[in-house]
């Protein structure tokens, strides 16, 4: 059991991939991306669902969603459903926790361009003198169930940090709540013969009940 603490505004999710080419492909018009970047249909004023589609090919395209950790927080809670057209019976999901020194985008605001390509792009290359990072951790879910994760902080691992994040990630330094700057997803690329489908209900910022 854990007791909620923040929720993400869903209707603030962005996409972004940590490939250069890709993301001009997706972003210039007459061109395609190979891994298109996630499609969102946002969440009205009244509320809703998330829903959004990724194809995992060498998970270059991601979804986040901005959410501020309140001091206390030691997990995430998720409420979604993943589907895929194959005869998978459990889907992988990759969750990364984006950082930052601060808690901000070091990346900026979300910028809906035209024609609709990924938001940002987080090649290292796109974010030098930047400082931020990433944390990683794993689900299995039953294909094409709604289900709610509990993913404690202890379980991700940091997987990414440049500029004044560089030694969190050398020294595999444990994730903390006020440095959270969003919860992204994607699916593999064992999933990769057709896109997954995502319906994202809630992420929530709790704290672990003793």
């Amino acid at each position: 059991a854990a007791d909620a603490l923040a929720a993400a505004d869903l209707r603030r999710a962005f996409t972004f991939s940590t490939d250069d080419k890709e993301f001009d492909l997706a972003r210039t018009p007459g061109r395609e991306a190979l891994r298109k970047p996630a499609i969102l249909n946002l969440p009205d004023s009244c509320g809703g669902p998330l829903e959004a589609r990724q194809r995992g090919l060498e998970e270059m395209s991601f979804i986040g969603i901005p959410i501020a950790c309140p001091p206390g927080t030691d997990a995430f809670q998720v409420r979604l459903q993943a589907s895929h057209p194959g005869r998978l019976e459990r889907l992988v999901v990759d969750f990364l926790a984006l950082v930052s020194p601060d808690g901000s985008a070091p990346w900026g605001e979300t910028s809906k361009g035209e024609p609709r390509g990924f938001d940002f792009c987080l090649s290292p290359s796109r974010t030098k003198g930047q400082s931020w990072g990433f944390y990683h951790a794993r689900r299995a879910v039953p294909n094409g169930e709604l289900v709610t994760l509990v993913i404690p902080f202890g379980d991700f691992v940091c997987a990414y940090g440049s500029g004044g994040l560089r030694q969190r990630h050398q020294g595999q330094e444990p994730l903390r709540a006020g440095e959270v700057v969003a919860l992204a997803l994607v699916s593999p690329f064992r999933q990769a013969s057709a896109e997954t489908s995502f319906t994202i209900h809630s992420i929530e910022a709790v704290r672990l009940k003793n």
